[in-house]
C-alpha cells in the first residue's frame, strides 16, 4: 500500500518519494513547488510521519515554520525574519531526540527573504547526515539558485476535476472550474457567496477578453493589489485560454498563454506588480 495514500493525485512525486524512501537515498533537501491547496503541505506531513515512524503531526525532531501560524499582517512581518532562520539552523545542528531524522518544513518559502535564504543555505552546504529540509513554495524560481542547486524539486500540479470530487464530493461543477485544480480554493468557494461571485466574475472576464475594453483591463490590474491574487487572476485565464485552444485559433491562444506565463515569471521575480500586469493585459 502506498505510504502516501492520504494524498491526493500527485502520482509522479508519490512514486520519486517512495522510490527514495525505499532506496534509502533520500535527498536532503527537497522543494515542494506548486500552487496551493494541491497536497504540498500533506505530503509533508506524511513524509516526515514516515521517517520518524510516527502518526503524530506535532514531533520532537520536527521544525515548523508555517504560513498557518501568521496572520496577515503579522506574516508580512514574521516570515522573512532572520532569526526564525537561525532558530531552525540551530535546531538542525543537534542531535535527534528520539528519532533518526531531524526535520524542518518551511510553509512560507515564497516569502523567505535573501538574509534568511542565506542563513539557510549554509545548512544546505554542509548537511547533517540525519537533516532533512523541505521548502514549499508557488515556484521554485522565487528561492535563491544556489538553494534550488542544493534541493530536488518536486513539482506539485493542479488536481483534476475527478480526483477534487473524491475529496470534497459535494463541490459543485462550476465551483470545481472556478478552483483551478486547488482543494482550498475549492473550500472558499464553497463557504462564501462573495469569494464565489467574485471567482465567476474572473471566469467571465477571460471568457470575453476580447470584449474588454482598456478602461476595465487597467482597472482590473489597479484592484490587484496582492501578488497571490493577481497570480491565481493570472492562471485563471491560462486556464480559460487552454480550455479554448482546442475550439479556436490554436496559435493566438498559445501566444496568449506564453505572455500570461511570462506575467506570473515576473511577479514571482518580484517585478512590480502593477506594471507586470499593465504590460499583459494590454496587449493579450
Amino acid at each position: 500500500m502506498s505510504i502516501f495514500k492520504e494524498l491526493v493525485g500527485q502520482e509522479a512525486v508519490k512514486r520519486t518519494l517512495e522510490r527514495h524512501i525505499q532506496r534509502g537515498n533520500l535527498p536532503q533537501a527537497l522543494i515542494f513547488s506548486g500552487p496551493a491547496g494541491v497536497g504540498r503541505t500533506t505530503a509533508a506531513k506524511i513524509l516526515a510521519k514516515t521517517l520518524h515512524g510516527s502518526q503524530s503531526d506535532t514531533h520532537p525532531d520536527t521544525f515548523w515554520f508555517a504560513e498557518r501560524v501568521l496572520d496577515k499582517r503579522e506574516r508580512k512581518i514574521a516570515s522573512p525574519i532572520k532569526e526564525t532562520a537561525d532558530e531552525m539552523v540551530k535546531f538542525l545542528s543537534l542531535t535527534p531526540m528520539v528519532s533518526k531524522h531531524k526535520i524542518a518544513i518551511v510553509d512560507i518559502g515564497d516569502d523567505l527573504s535573501e538574509a534568511a535564504q542565506n542563513t539557510l543555505l549554509k545548512t544546505l552546504e554542509e548537511p547533517r547526515a540525519n537533516s532533512l529540509v523541505i521548502l514549499v513554495v508557488s515556484d521554485e524560481h522565487r528561492l535563491l539558485p544556489t538553494i534550488v542547486s542544493r534541493a530536488q524539486v518536486m513539482r506539485f500540479v493542479p488536481l483534476n476535476n475527478s480526483e477534487i470530487k473524491t475529496i470534497v464530493p459535494a463541490a459543485s461543477d462550476e465551483i470545481v472550474r472556478f478552483a483551478g485544480g486547488s482543494i482550498r480554493r475549492v473550500m472558499q468557494l464553497t463557504q462564501g457567496a462573495e469569494e464565489f461571485e467574485k471567482a465567476r466574475n474572473i471566469y467571465e472576464f477571460w471568457m470575453n477578453l476580447d470584449e474588454q475594453g482598456t478602461e476595465n483591463r487597467l482597472r482590473i490590474a489597479e484592484e490587484l493589489k496582492d501578488r497571490e491574487e493577481a497570480i491565481e487572476f493570472l492562471e485563471a485565464g491560462i486556464r480559460v485560454c487552454r480550455t479554448q485552444l482546442l475550439e479556436e485559433d490554436g496559435l493566438e491562444m498559445a501566444e496568449k498563454i506564453e505572455q500570461l506565463e511570462i506575467a506570473i515569471e515576473k511577479i514571482n521575480a518580484n517585478a512590480n506588480l502593477r506594471l507586470a500586469l499593465d504590460a499583459v493585459l494590454l496587449v493579450i
